[in-house]
C-alpha cells in the first residue's frame, strides 16, 4: 500500500518527526524537531492508503522548538495540546480565521532537552504534565491556571530524574506517573472529594427546604460509601 500525495515524504527532508496523533476522524498530526506540525487527512479507500489535504501548522512561538508531544482536546477536534522543549504546553487553535492561534499557556513544568510527556483528562477539564525537575504539574485545562505547590505537595513525588510520562484513566478519575532511574515506581493518583465538597453538593441537591441529616455524608467520609473525604493521594 502507497501513502499519497508525495507530500508526506518530502516534509521531513531537513528533520526528523518526534510525535505524532490521530483524531477520531482520520487526521493525522506530526510534530517536529523544529517546531512544525504536518497535518493530514488519512483515509482507506480501495485497498490504498491516501494521505489527502495536507498542511502545516506554524506559529511563531513554536518555532525552533522540539516538539515532544500532540494531543487532540477531547471536546475540540481543531484545537491541539503542544508540548515543546520550552519550558511550556501551549493549547493552539489551528483553524480560526486568523490562522493558528495560541489560546492557553501552561507554564510550571520543565521541559528543555528530553522527551517528556502530559496528558488531559477525558472531559478536558485538567492538564498533567510530566517534568525534567522530578515533580509533575497540574493545571485546569480551561483556565491555564496551576494548582499550587502546597495543593500539589500532597502528590509525595519528587523522582531524582524527571517525570517522563503521565497517563489518565478513561474509566476513573485517576492518573499516573512514571519517571526513570532504578525502581522508580509507576504512581497512581485517584481523586477524593473532601467533606466540604461532599456537603456542598449534597445541600444543592436538597435545595435546602429540608434538615436533612449529614449521615450520608459523613459515611462517604469515613469511607463506608462510593466517595472518600480526602483530597487527591496514592
Amino acid at each position: 500500500m502507497i501513502v499519497k500525495p508525495n507530500a508526506a515524504a518530502s516534509s521531513f527532508d531537513f528533520v526528523h518527526p518526534n510525535c505524532m496523533v490521530f483524531t477520531a476522524h482520520g487526521r493525522l498530526f506530526v510534530g517536529d524537531s523544529r517546531g512544525q506540525i504536518a497535518v493530514w487527512d488519512v483515509a482507506l479507500r480501495q485497498g490504498n492508503i491516501y494521505a489527502d489535504n495536507h498542511f502545516v501548522i506554524k506559529h511563531k512561538e513554536l518555532e525552533g522548538d522540539e516538539i515532544n508531544q500532540l494531543i487532540v482536546h477531547p471536546e475540540h477536534e481543531n484545537k491541539l495540546f503542544v508540548y515543546s522543549r520550552d519550558n511550556c504546553i501551549r493549547l493552539v487553535e489551528y483553524e480560526s480565521m486568523k490562522g493558528p492561534r495560541v489560546r492557553k499557556r501552561f507554564f510550571g513544568i520543565r521541559c528543555r532537552d528530553l522527551s517528556v510527556r502530559s496528558c488531559v483528562s477525558p472531559d478536558g477539564q485538567y492538564l498533567v504534565g510530566g517534568s525534567e525537575d522530578g515533580v509533575p504539574c497540574l493545571w485546569s485545562a480551561t483556565t491555564g491556571e496551576a494548582f499550587s505547590q502546597k495543593q500539589t505537595k500532597r502528590y509525595e513525588c519528587r523522582f531524582l530524574d524527571m517525570v517522563s510520562d503521565v497517563a489518565w484513566n478513561p474509566k476513573y478519575n485517576m492518573f499516573a506517573l512514571t519517571g526513570f532511574g532504578h525502581n522508580f515506581p509507576a504512581m497512581v493518583y485517584v481523586y477524593e472529594r473532601s467533606e466540604e465538597q461532599l456537603n456542598e453538593i449534597f445541600y444543592s441537591n436538597a435545595g435546602g427546604t429540608t434538615a436533612a441529616s449529614s449521615v450520608d455524608v459523613s459515611a462517604a467520609v469515613e469511607g463506608k460509601g462510593t466517595a472518600r473525604g480526602k483530597e487527591p493521594e496514592v
